[in-house]
């Protein structure tokens, strides 16, 4: 992973950054409880440095950092406009769990699990769009 750009963006639990010039990077630490407010912080930290691109995106979501009601919330309400999502979960039942309800709610851009960052970047980056 090379980070072209310099501008880090610090939320309450997570960093966020382009890595590669056309890949959003949102890392939630770990140990946490992710609330709503953080998960908008991570929209605003997107469409903040996307400049109006549309871009790939990977989350990772740190071991055992976990989320509330209002991050489900949040998420379920507002979509992210990218051209893919790779979701890192480092737990197996989370990335089942992810994947059932990604079968059934609708996306406009290719989403899928990963259990790691290399994966998840792997993924984006073989993407033709």
């Amino acid at each position: 992973m090379v980070a072209v750009e310099t501008k880090i963006i610090k939320g309450r639990i997570f960093t966020a950054q382009i890595i590669e010039g056309d890949i959003f990077y949102l890392n939630y630490a770990a140990n946490e409880l992710a609330l709503g407010s953080d998960y908008k912080a991570g929209y605003t930290a997107y469409n903040s440095l996307r400049e109006g691109r549309l871009l790939k995106v990977i989350v990772e979501n740190g071991e055992y950092t976990i989320i509330d009601n209002s991050a489900r919330e949040y998420l379920q309400n507002n979509k992210l406009l990218a051209k893919a999502a790779a979701i890192v979960l480092p737990s197996i039942a989370q990335r089942i769990i992810y994947n059932f309800y990604v079968k059934f709610r609708p996306h406009e851009h290719p989403v899928k699990a990963f259990k790691n960052f290399t994966k998840a970047y792997d993924w984006v980056n073989s993407l033709n769009i």
